[in-house]
C-alpha cells in the first residue's frame, strides 16, 4: 500500500520557480497516482 504524501504548497503562492514546479509535480503524481495528499504550509499559518 501506498503512502500519502505530505506537500508543502507554500512555493505555489511565490512567484515562478523550481521549488513551485517541483510542488507541482508532487501534487500531480500524488493526485494521478494514490488520489490522496496531505497539505501543509499555508501562507499565513502560523501554527
Amino acid at each position: 500500500m501506498a503512502d500519502i504524501d505530505t506537500i508543502a504548497i507554500a512555493p505555489l503562492f511565490g512567484p515562478p520557480s523550481h521549488a513551485r514546479d517541483q510542488t507541482d509535480s508532487r501534487i500531480m503524481a500524488a493526485a494521478s497516482g494514490i488520489g490522496f495528499m496531505a497539505i501543509r504550509d499555508f501562507p499565513g499559518d502560523d501554527g
